[in-house]
């Protein structure tokens, strides 16, 4: 047998389920990407190296995961409206296991470090380690408003 709810009962519960749903709409971090298991969401690969993953949070909180920088700004170019992306995450090429947000990265393109795609692009957490693999690799330094050009001219997007 199942009991009604009492009027006070049905009140606390109207009363609250606002919060409930802001809950649910809170921002999300990003996933571990399972490499191996998961494929990239742009160019359809297994994800393999875990130096270049990367993932889009829309603002429904569905994490796209992608095998490198430039699939990931591809996929975004392509088929995101900019204003339904609620984040981008890049992994340190140094420290993988680590996600940046995507703006906050420091960006080199090398043809001597070899992303999963032909562009290049690798993704570091701090300027001194741009700097140490720039010595270490050459290549061309890149601000994260330099990608969606560099991806473009590569006719990745």
């Amino acid at each position: 047998m199942t009991r009604s709810l009492s009027r006070r009962e049905l009140l606390k519960l109207l009363a609250l389920s606002p919060f409930c749903g802001l809950a649910a709409c809170a921002p999300r971090g990003p996933e571990a990407i399972r490499y191996s298991e998961d494929s990239c969401e742009y160019c359809q690969m297994m994800t393999s190296d875990p130096r270049y993953g990367a993932e889009i949070i829309s603002k429904t909180g569905k994490v796209h995961k992608f095998d490198s920088v430039e699939c990931m700004i591809g996929y975004g170019l392509r088929f995101l409206d900019e204003a339904k992306i609620q984040s981008r995450w890049v992994t340190d090429f140094h420290m993988p296991e680590n996600f940046i947000a995507a703006q906050d990265a420091f960006y080199l393109q090398s043809t001597v470090l070899r992303s999963p795609m032909i562009v290049g692009l690798t993704a570091f957490a701090s300027e001194t380690a741009l700097d140490a693999a720039e010595t270490e690799y050459s290549g061309q330094k890149l601000s994260y408003a330099d990608l969606a050009r560099v991806v473009k001219e590569a006719k990745f997007a």
